[in-house]
This record gives C-alpha cells, sequence and structure tokens, in this order.
C-alpha cells in the first residue's frame, strides 16, 4: 500500500538532490510537483495532469497549465516515496502581473496539501500584502497545517533580526526615519553603524549608545555644577553641557519614536489571524554553504522532522479511517438494499392500483356495450352470437339494469353513455399515474453490491487490524501488542 501526502515547499534539502533552480519571486512563476519515481524525468503541463487526474479541475483555471511541471527523482532519501512536493510561485506586491489567477491556484492546492509551509525571505519584501491575503485565507480553513520559516537566514543578519517578524523586513522603515539625523551625528567607527545596512541590531547598538551618551551627559552635567560652586569660569562649561544633554535626549526620543513604529508594525501584524498564532516562532533554515560559515541556528532538519511526523500521523489517521469507510461501505449497502426493497413494494402496489384502474376503466365501456345488445337487439342475434342457453342467462341477469335502462329517455341514453366512456377514458388516465414505478437495482447490480460488501467486511476490514499491527511493531514491543 502506497500512500501519498501533498506538502508545500522547496524540496531539495528534503532528497538531497538538486531538481529545481532557486531564484527570487520573480524567476520562479510556476508550480512544480516533485515525485519519486524510476527514472529522473521532466514533465510538463499535460502530462503532469495524466500523471495525477485529480489535479484535472486546475484546467478550469486559465492559463494554468501552461506554468505546471513535475520533476520525477529517483531519490531514496527519508521517507520522499511517500511525498509529493507542489513548489509554489514567489508572491510579490506592485505592478507583477502574473499570466493566471495564482491566489485562486494556491487556495485550490493549499484544501489538497496536508502541510502548507509558508517561507518568508528576509532578501527583500518578506511580508507582501499578497502572502499575507493568501496565508489569512488559508489559515481560515486549514491553520493546523500551516508552518512559517524564515528561508536563508544566514542572510538575514544578526539574531536580533530573525527573531523579528523578521525584523530585517522593518529595518528600512526605521532607518528611513531617522537617517537624515544619523548621517549628521553618527560616525560609523562610534557604534558599528554602517550607513546603508538595514538591520534591526545597528538600531539597537543606537539605543545603547544613547543611552550611555545621556549617562555621560548627566555625570558631567554633575561635575560642572560642582565646579561651577568653586569657579565663576566654569559657567560658559554649563551652557555646553547642557547643550549636549539636550541634543542627546532629541536624538534618544526620535529613536524611541522609531522603536514605537516597529512595535506598532508588529501589532498590525498580529491582527492577521494567519500570523497571530505563530507569528513569533519562526524558525530559521538555510541551505549551509561550506564556504560561507554562519553562526545562525539551522533548523532546517526540523521541517524535515515535521514532514515525517506528519506522515507517520496521516498513517495513523488513514488506518482509522479505513475502518470508517469500510463500516460505511457496509451500512451504505445495506441501506441501498433496504431501500431497494421498499421500491419493490411501493411499485408492486402502485402497479396494483394502476392495473385496478385500467381493469375498471376498460371494463365500462365493456358493460355498456352489453348493455345496449341486450335492451335494443334482437334476442335472435344475442342466440346467435353466444348461444340460446347463455342468451337467456345474460338477459336475466341484465334484466335490473335493462328496465332501469329503458325508463330513461333517449336524450338522457346519450347522456350516460358519454358520462361512462369519459369515466372510463379518466380511469385509463389516472392508472398511468398510479402506475409510475421508482427505479430499482437490478439482480446483476444487487449481487455485486452484497458481494463488495462481504469482501470489504471479511478481507478489508481486518486487514486494517495487521496494517495497524505492523505499524505498531516499529515503535513498540512485541509483548505490549
Amino acid at each position: 500500500m502506497r500512500l501519498q501526502w501533498w506538502v508545500a515547499i522547496r524540496p531539495s534539502r528534503y532528497i538531497e538532490e538538486h531538481v529545481q533552480r532557486t531564484g527570487v519571486a520573480i524567476e520562479t512563476q510556476g508550480f512544480s510537483f516533485v515525485t519519486n519515481g524510476r527514472k529522473r524525468e521532466s514533465l510538463t503541463g499535460n502530462a503532469t495532469l495524466h500523471l495525477y487526474p485529480h489535479f484535472k479541475s486546475l484546467q478550469d483555471i486559465e492559463g494554468v497549465v501552461d506554468y505546471l511541471n513535475t520533476e520525477i527523482s529517483t531519490s531514496k532519501q527519508k521517507k520522499f516515496s511517500l511525498v509529493t512536493f507542489i513548489d509554489t510561485p514567489g508572491l510579490v506586491d506592485g505592478d507583477m502581473k502574473y499570466p493566471f489567477d495564482v491566489n485562486e491556484t494556491i487556495l485550490w492546492l493549499g484544501d489538497l496539501c496536508d502541510l502548507l509551509f509558508v517561507f518568508f525571505d528576509p532578501i527583500g519584501q518578506a511580508l507582501c500584502k499578497r502572502t499575507l491575503n493568501i496565508v489569512e485565507r488559508l489559515n481560515e480553513t486549514h491553520s493546523d497545517r500551516i508552518r512559517f520559516y524564515l528561508s536563508k537566514a544566514d542572510d538575514a543578519g544578526q539574531e536580533s533580526d530573525r527573531q523579528s517578524v523578521p525584523g530585517k523586513v522593518f529595518a528600512h522603515l526605521l532607518l528611513t526615519r531617522i537617517r537624515s539625523h544619523l548621517l549628521k551625528h553618527q560616525r560609523p567607527q562610534q557604534s558599528g553603524f554602517t550607513p546603508g545596512k538595514s538591520t534591526t541590531d545597528r538600531i539597537l547598538a543606537l539605543c545603547v549608545l544613547v543611552e550611555r551618551r545621556l549617562i555621560f551627559a548627566e555625570s558631567l552635567e554633575v561635575l560642572v555644577m560642582a565646579l561651577e560652586g568653586q569657579h565663576e569660569e566654569a559657567k560658559p562649561l554649563g551652557l555646553e553641557v547642557s547643550w549636549l544633554k539636550t541634543k542627546v535626549q532629541v536624538f534618544g526620543d526620535l529613536l524611541d519614536e522609531a522603536v514605537q513604529v516597529l512595535m506598532q508594525i508588529v501589532q498590525e501584524l498580529c491582527k492577521r489571524p494567519g500570523l497571530n498564532k505563530t507569528g513569533f516562532d519562526m524558525p530559521t533554515i538555510y541551505i549551509p554553504n561550506p564556504n560561507k560559515p554562519s553562526r545562525c541556528t539551522n533548523q532546517i532538519e526540523e521541517v524535515c522532522k515535521d514532514i515525517e511526523k506528519t506522515i507517520n500521523q496521516t498513517i495513523q489517521n488513514t488506518l482509522n479511517q479505513l475502518e470508517r469507510d469500510c463500516e460505511q461501505i457496509s451500512s451504505l449497502v445495506d441501506r441501498a438494499i433496504k431501500l431497494d426493497d421498499v421500491a419493490r413494494k411501493n411499485n408492486f402496489r402502485a402497479k396494483m392500483r394502476g392495473m385496478g384502474l385500467s381493469l375498471f376503466g376498460l371494463l365500462l365501456p365493456v358493460l355498456l356495450v352489453v348493455q345496449l345488445l341486450v335492451a335494443s337487439a334482437p334476442r335472435q342475434l344475442l342466440i346467435n352470437l353466444i348461444g340460446d342457453d347463455m342468451a337467456d342467462a345474460l338477459v336475466s341477469y341484465m334484466a335490473p339494469t335493462t328496465g332501469i335502462w329503458e325508463m330513461v329517455d333517449e336524450e338522457n341514453q346519450l347522456v350516460i353513455l358519454a358520462c361512462v366512456l369519459a369515466a372510463s377514458g379518466l380511469c385509463l388516465i389516472v392508472s398511468r399515474f398510479f402506475n409510475r414505478s421508482q427505479p430499482t437495482l437490478q439482480r446483476r447490480s444487487k449481487k455485486a453490491l452484497l458481494w463488495k460488501q462481504e469482501y470489504v467486511n471479511t478481507n478489508v476490514k481486518p486487514e486494517k487490524q495487521k496494517l495497524y499491527s505492523e505499524y505498531l511493531q516499529q515503535s513498540v514491543s512485541e509483548h505490549d501488542l
């Protein structure tokens, strides 16, 4: 039994094989399926839909088929044979035009995937509006499947950058507000700040610098006040110290305002339901480069473990669902058989009512014709038609109705004749309405349903217990089973 899990993620690290090119958002506009196979192969859009027929609904989204492709890899790493990866296009705002409805496509695929990995790229605008809107909509129905990661974390600056959401994205806004003041009064060697680098740790270093300068200015002011008490010439120095303290306080207030802007932005992000739960729990991942060592913690292996954990949970859920499906199939077959029996009984009753009305509608004109023959035809004609004895018996049986018929004048006889014919026609019409039957199962179909029910109960359902035992044997001791 081979199961498939669908995961939205870049798969190269998991399968330990390079099957895709990497690039910025504008270079990755298509959807790539990465699956396990016997031969390394690349498939185009139509071939992809033939390989995955349950994805043919993507044809309803105009233009998306031309941007589908499948990469078949022979990798045997981890549990790749149980996973199918789907790599989605990079998302950007602004004037970027996609050749298809990328939002609708991602949302449609999100309904099928077992895991949804959202990667925030610190090189660029990681929290673009399009990404947040899609994450919000996915979170409405699949919040338990979504995971957030800060990708390319080795390029994300210091640790303080990676612990924000993410800090590097907001640094540009912060420095825009304070850059003009920094360039006038701050030299690079004083705090490690280099103009042009937009990293949050530089801003935090400036905060520390301002605090130290303020403490120094206050201490200097106390010293000058002591000097003023002893020497009159120290007063101009006191004015210079007061001016320095005022400048430091103004710079500190400006920096505090910028930090408050950062907190407001974070609060606005937290209003997004898709980020409110895990917005501050964003593991850092990157592809290790031996030529570029980094002190950043690489949690990319946690991604692989999360995939395997989901596979194990899905195995349990699948086995549990197998038993429920077997019970549902059995109950549906029982229900179908029961409904078929009820339909057959109703059809029999309807047929009997229809036949009764049809018979009554046919007998009325026959009885009318017989009555006319008995009442108006010569007796010799009756004897010639049915014989002497039958003619006498018919005349005697029809004597009451014949007497009544002879009491009616000719005009009323025509009215009675018309009414009888109308009643006969009405009975025939009503009989067709009552004779409508409900659909029933053919004997062959009924027999096939019963055979499938028996097969599910005697073969498939016990197989679930066997598979569960095999699965548990990988985790617990045999005596615990």
